[in-house]
């Protein structure tokens, strides 16, 4: 084995000396502590042969957390420019909603003069933010689908199609989206109706 998203081979095992190499692997199960048996596991070596040089040394836990170090460097990268794309995605609908709510003014204040309440009208704005974000996410979980068996390979332990996955990643887009309306929102519902019907 090389990689560990490997798919699992058909393995045969040879006597040492019937299949000699210059460079041997030798793999010891132990209870308790490796590091502590490790001069037991050498004077065992140097008594088969005197002469074998031992060399790097290691637990399996240090060879696993090796190979998936570049694993996690890759995971911490996807997620920071996930994050980055979170945010930029919520300061881009912060301002399309600051945008819309400043030139509908003049409607928002006729909507007041008319008994709209400011409730009303804050949740009119937050419902279209999180309507356009709901197509994003529908058009993104679609995409998403479809294009899982791609990076199955680079996975272990968890399914490209995970449900939680699925679930969760939306559930957090709608709630960015929500909070990034919430202060259009506010300032949609706060307008004088006077000051309103007076612009042109």
């Amino acid at each position: 084995y090389y990689d560990i998203g490997e798919e699992p081979q058909a393995q045969t095992y040879h006597a040492f000396l019937q299949d000699f190499r210059p460079q041997t692997t030798f793999v010891v199960a132990m209870a308790g502590d490796p590091m502590a048996f490790l001069s037991r596991v050498q004077q065992v070596i140097r008594n088969y042969d005197p002469n074998m040089a031992i060399s790097n040394i290691r637990t399996l836990d240090d060879v696993v957390a090796r190979e998936l170090g570049q694993f996690r460097v890759m995971a911490i990268l996807v997620a920071l420019f996930g994050v980055l794309a979170l945010f930029l995605s919520a300061v881009g609908l912060y301002g399309v909603q600051s945008f819309l709510v400043a030139r509908r003014t003049r409607e928002i204040g006729i909507r007041m003069a008319m008994g709209a309440l400011e409730r009303q009208l804050a949740g009119a704005v937050m419902g279209r933010g999180v309507a356009l974000a709901a197509v994003g996410v529908v058009l993104g979980l679609v995409a998403a689908y479809a294009s899982a068996q791609f990076i199955q390979s680079l996975l272990f332990g968890v399914e490209a199609r995970d449900p939680l996955t699925f679930v969760t990643v939306p559930v957090v887009l709608l709630c960015v989206a929500a909070a990034a309306s919430l202060i259009p929102a506010v300032r949609a519902s706060r307008v004088d109706p006077v000051e309103a019907l007076r612009e042109e």
